[in-house]
């Protein structure tokens, strides 16, 4: 028996990454689980893979409100009731200088980035409160608590979007007996940058392994974030242990957001000392 037997969960964007470890990490919990994905071409691998889990693959774009509607939908109409949504799904969105971004790929980031994560808010909510007991997760990242990291200007405003959204969402849905969280990743090694680049879906699983090594030195803890770091959170927030939780951003990045490495020699108060040595 594991900890979400008998509960039912979808996670949007489960067909690679952190949507699939959480898939996975849910359906090994006891969890009856529905992965909503735009990805269809994966589906039949990811049946096989997961032949001995109870896990369900359907074709959604989550930026369509109405494919939403009709995922949630089904798992009500199969299972009787909706206990976990995790609105992960997720693309890069543009980069490069503010001055030079293109309006039709920031209106697909912010319709994926955002709306995504409204509309699976919106709707499971409105499902969950029938029961009076429900948990909401939401993927966003630490680029939307920290700005050193480089990321993209609108990726970096999505993702603090959707944290003001999941905090806002918990006061609303908490005194309906709902909790809504969301998780905020550091440098993990998925597909997603590999996509991001262009590279064909045959060597993605290369790249990686390139990220990985990249990543590996980027926070105190050496190693490069791995999806399940991010299931393993996902598991513990929609578990009975974290049931006074609600509205937090459980940052799991290894340390990233907290700077870029303790040396006392080299932090402001250290430099000026020595430049003030001769006065």
């Amino acid at each position: 028996m594991g900890c979400l037997e008998g509960k039912v969960a979808i996670v949007t964007g489960g067909t690679s990454g952190i949507g699939r470890a959480i898939a996975n990490r849910y359906a090994r919990e006891g969890a009856k689980v529905i992965v909503g994905s735009i990805d269809a071409s994966k589906f039949e691998i990811e049946k096989k893979k997961n032949k001995n889990l109870c896990i369900e693959y359907i074709e959604i774009d989550v930026s369509i409100e109405e494919n939403i509607c009709s995922l949630i939908e089904h798992a009500t109409d199969r299972y009787g009731c909706l206990d976990i949504m995790v609105n992960n799904a997720g693309i890069s969105g543009p980069g490069g200088s503010v001055m030079q971004l293109d309006s039709d790929p920031v209106i697909r980031a912010f319709e994926v980035l955002f709306n995504g994560v409204l509309y699976g808010t919106k709707h499971a909510s409105t499902v969950m409160i029938k029961k009076g007991s429900g948990n909401i997760i939401n993927i966003a990242s630490i680029t939307g608590l920290v700005t050193f990291i480089n990321s993209s200007h609108v990726y970096s405003a999505l993702k603090s979007a959707v944290i003001q959204l999941t905090k806002t969402a918990a006061l609303e849905l908490g005194p309906l007996g709902l909790r809504v969280n969301c998780i905020c990743p550091g440098f993990i090694a998925t597909p997603i940058f590999g996509r991001a680049l262009n590279i064909p879906e045959d060597k993605l699983e290369k790249s990686v392994e390139i990220v990985e090594e990249l990543f590996s030195t980027m926070q105190p803890i050496k190693r490069s974030g791995r999806p399940e770091d991010v299931s393993n959170a996902a598991l513990w927030l929609v578990s009975d242990q974290a049931d006074f939780v609600t509205g937090h951003a459980l940052v799991v990045d290894g340390g990233a957001s907290c700077g870029t490495g303790w040396d006392p020699s080299n932090n402001r108060f250290g430099i000026l000392a020595k430049a003030m040595t001769n006065l």
